[in-house]
């Protein structure tokens, strides 16, 4: 399987993981003998088709696009880097400020797979943090699953039900770390699911941290959501003319209750975000 084909196929990993893989397959592009400038983007248009819904990876293509066109090869590899290393430098700020919160709690719960909230998990266990994480699986591709092996294995104490049990792990936890792909003056955009996680910890009054770096900022005036429309054989492998099979994996989510965005050393109430943007 080609590098290309692995980037579109993958659907259980998050947005920072997919900008990485991206980022290698441009400079294998880059550092062919012969660079070819319209395979390298005629591949970006098929990503940024691809996860359209994914903040960073539509500002990484429109970015490459862009000084492409502008700059000789040399000069945009050294853009590229300073453009990934800005962006890595956020991360692990953001990565940072979030386990330190996390330390305040004995129990979170998290929802997907967000490599930012793993990574921050990560960090507070290294830095003596003994709590526990409740999980639930994220059907239909099951990436709550994914995170609870990867929790468990480094000795994590980690909890991992089924998304129906949703609402009794949030009512249960101290508090909600979740991730997002991107995120706009009026609403963020996650696995699906994550708008009953934000609805549940606000009935149950429950502060939320949305967890993510700069790259997923972004206005909502140049953002357009697309609805996505996944397999229907991840659901069921029923096929009837009469029934109509929804399979999506993101949604927009709108701020409620105790709720605050972690983005490198901030912690940004809704109400600042645009301030921000």
């Amino acid at each position: 399987m080609s590098k290309l084909d692995q980037i579109l196929q993958n659907r259980t990993e998050g947005a920072a993981a997919i900008e990485v893989a991206t980022i290698s397959l441009i400079r294998k592009h880059l550092n062919a003998p012969r660079p070819s400038v319209r395979q390298l983007l005629s591949d970006l248009k098929r990503i940024r088709s691809r996860f359209a819904q994914m903040a960073n990876i539509i500002k990484l293509c429109d970015f490459i696009v862009c000084n492409l066109a502008t700059n000789q090869i040399g000069e945009f590899e050294n853009k590229l880097n300073k453009y990934q290393s800005s962006n890595e430098r956020n991360r692990r700020e953001t990565v940072l400020k979030a386990s330190k919160t996390i330390m305040r709690y004995a129990s979170i719960f998290t929802f997907s797979n967000s490599t930012t909230v793993r990574d921050a998990v990560f960090l507070a266990a290294k830095s003596g943090w003994r709590g526990r994480v409740l999980v639930t699986e994220g059907r239909p591709k099951k990436e709550g699953t994914l995170l609870a092996k990867k929790l468990a294995a480094a000795g994590i104490d980690v909890t991992l039900s089924v998304d129906a049990f949703m609402p009794h792990l949030i009512k249960t936890s101290d508090v909600i770390f979740i991730g997002a792909d991107c995120i706009t003056e009026r609403y963020f955009v996650n696995k699906i699911g994550s708008g009953m996680v934000v609805e549940s910890a606000a009935k149950h009054k429950k502060p939320v941290f949305v967890v993510a770096d700069s790259s997923k900022v972004v206005s909502h005036r140049v953002y357009r959501f697309i609805p996505d429309e996944n397999p229907s054989h991840e659901i069921t492998s029923i096929k009837a003319n009469s029934m109509k099979v929804l399979n999506r994996y993101f949604e927009t989510v709108i701020p409620l209750g105790k709720f605050s965005y972690i983005c490198g050393r901030r912690l940004v109430m809704p109400d600042d975000f645009g301030k921000l943007v």
